[in-house]
């Protein structure tokens, strides 16, 4: 088939273009993370050149993940390795240090600049339940360690995360190291109007109370002023002891409206009791983006979907 001028230049041009691109992808560093909102910074550093590919899919979490035969291959393969750290993926700590001395590995939780907080305890954080908090404490620590893991979720820190992702493939993959940069340059403009945009949405909600299902969200909470009541579960594996609920749901009767908030990857069966016959409301939090499409775009979308999931129950909590 012939092609003339203009639609014939532009069929060319686009037929270079997908070749470069898997010319790019073919030749690019293979890199593995370890969870979804990781994967989605690394997915948008790397567009055009490759693809990360990620280790704990869908609804599973990183608390209790087991590696599979496929996944092991990965990690030997890999070029760079990107993780939070210790105190989250416990199953990548062996894996880790027996790869090959070639590989990177990006430890997130030791970047320099990165805002990290300390761990708080299950149960209310108040002053009323000194007693549980204090042995919240202790057990919190096991879980997660001194620093809340869960880093992701306050926009400087994918920022930092995005830019460092970038200097790090640039070192390695210099050929393509202009690209890199400027994806994570245009990354860090779209988060920061991304909480620019989520400030707006919550600023009418500051001030109402909530519980969480698992302690997941303090650097959101940080980042757009809110305050969470406290978590209902220490570890998101096991259910609350009946101390705990009893406390819980005194706390929720004594603030009348409120939000008691599920997550997608665990099935809380104790919610619907702990808010029958008040005025509290369930919602939903996500907080590694479970349902959310793999690729670029998905870290903003994961933070607007908890803004909207805070939003949609503080609006009932508000009638």
């Amino acid at each position: 088939m012939r092609m003339d001028g203009f639609n014939g230049k532009a069929a060319l041009a686009s037929v270079f273009f997908c070749l470069l691109a898997t010319s790019a992808a073919a030749k690019g560093p293979k890199v593995v993370t370890s969870i979804m909102p990781i994967h989605a910074l690394a997915a948008e550093v790397m567009a055009g050149v490759g693809a990360p590919e990620l280790l704990v899919e869908g609804a599973a979490s990183p608390h209790s993940f087991n590696l599979k035969p496929s996944d092991a291959q990965a990690l030997e393969e890999a070029d760079v390795v990107i993780w939070i750290g210790e105190g989250l993926e416990m199953f990548l700590q062996r894996p880790l240090a027996n790869l090959k001395e070639e590989t990177q590995v990006l430890t997130l939780s030791e970047l320099e600049g990165i805002h990290l907080l300390p761990s708080r305890g299950s149960g209310l954080h108040d002053e009323h339940a000194d007693d549980v908090e204090g042995h919240a404490h202790h057990d919190y620590h096991h879980v997660h360690g001194p620093v809340d893991p869960h880093l992701w979720l306050a926009p400087e820190n994918g920022i930092i995360i995005a830019n460092q992702i970038a200097e790090t493939l640039a070192e390695r993959d210099p050929d393509w190291a202009d690209l890199y940069r400027e994806n994570a340059q245009r990354l860090t403009r779209k988060l920061q109007a991304l909480e620019s945009r989520v400030q707006q949405k919550l600023l009418p909600f500051q001030g109402y109370s909530f519980l969480v299902f698992h302690d997941a969200y303090q650097y959101f909470e940080e980042a757009f002023g809110l305050r969470s009541g406290g978590s209902i579960t220490l570890d998101a594996e096991r259910q609350p002891g009946a101390r705990r609920l009893r406390e819980i749901r005194n706390w929720i009767g004594e603030q009348g409206p409120s939000c008691v908030f599920a997550e997608p990857q665990f099935e809380p069966r104790v919610l619907h009791m702990l808010v029958e016959g008040t005025e509290a409301q369930i919602g939903l939090l996500d907080p590694v983006g479970a349902t959310l499409e793999l690729g670029p775009g998905a870290y903003a979308a994961l933070l607007d979907g908890l803004a909207d999931g805070f939003v949609d129950c503080f609006a009932q909590q508000s009638r």
